[in-house]
């Protein structure tokens, strides 16, 4: 009994030690930023690689879907639909838009359909021999055009109509009589 009335008022002896010793070292803290570092920097290269990666994809991808779209209305409209490119001109950012004549009355006249643009880190060849100039006189601008028969014109051969590129990687986009293609693996590198 005596025992227990000397430590009656007070934390056992383990919790007291314990107590003692809360948190963390100087030394103990910087090991392990050290080690985050080090693991951040063994990281970096393969994160900035997928991010190039995705955004080649990325475009790639919304780009063909464009494509699809503008023959989808070239077919349900029963007239011709225009996929047209504009690359980047200064700090404006590279553009594409799809659109249409206003009217048969007045083919000069265009509305569009849908845009977008793609990022100023990625770069869009457009292949000259597969497109054909803006029907509304933009400069810059090259086109494809979808027959209301959803036929491309220029007419399909074996080259790309767009190539998405960033660095060393690239990713083709084909427009033929009836499928619009990615390559296959999308991007893919250069040789």
């Amino acid at each position: 009994m005596k025992l227990r009335m000397q430590n009656a008022g007070q934390p056992p002896r383990a919790a007291r030690l314990c107590a003692a010793h809360t948190g963390v070292t100087l030394i103990e803290a910087l090991v392990v930023v050290a080690i985050l570092a080090i693991l951040a920097t063994l990281a970096a290269p393969n994160l900035r690689d997928f991010i190039t990666h995705h955004r080649i994809q990325t475009t790639a991808e919304g780009m063909r879907s464009a494509l699809a779209y503008a023959k989808f209305e070239a077919i349900r409209r029963n007239q011709s639909v225009y996929f047209c490119v504009t690359p980047p001109n200064g700090s404006s950012a590279g553009k594409w838009e799809i659109k249409t004549p206003s009217s048969p009355l007045n083919p000069l006249q265009f509305t569009a359909l849908r845009q977008g643009t793609w990022s100023s880190s990625l770069t869009v060849e457009i292949n000259s021999q597969r497109t054909q100039a803006s029907p509304d006189g933009i400069a810059n601008e090259r086109c494809v055009q979808f027959l209301a028969n959803s036929l491309p014109r220029p007419e399909p051969s074996s080259a790309k109509v767009l190539i998405v590129k960033a660095g060393d990687r690239s990713c083709g986009i084909d427009v033929q009589n009836t499928i619009i293609q990615l390559d296959n693996p999308c991007p893919q590198k250069q040789p």
